[in-house]
């Protein structure tokens, strides 16, 4: 059993010329029983 699911994610800062897609259709899924780390520098919008 899927204890967290994203499905199909997308996410963008900014408007008209500025916006930037930093994430693209992105899929997880995480079940149960199962360990999840998501690393990365501070500020970068974890």
């Amino acid at each position: 059993m899927a204890m967290i699911t994203v499905d199909s994610l997308n996410l963008s800062f900014g408007t008209g010329p500025a916006l930037n897609q930093v994430l693209r259709d992105v899929n997880l899924q995480v079940e149960q029983g199962q360990s999840f780390g998501l690393v990365g520098e501070s500020g970068s919008g974890k």
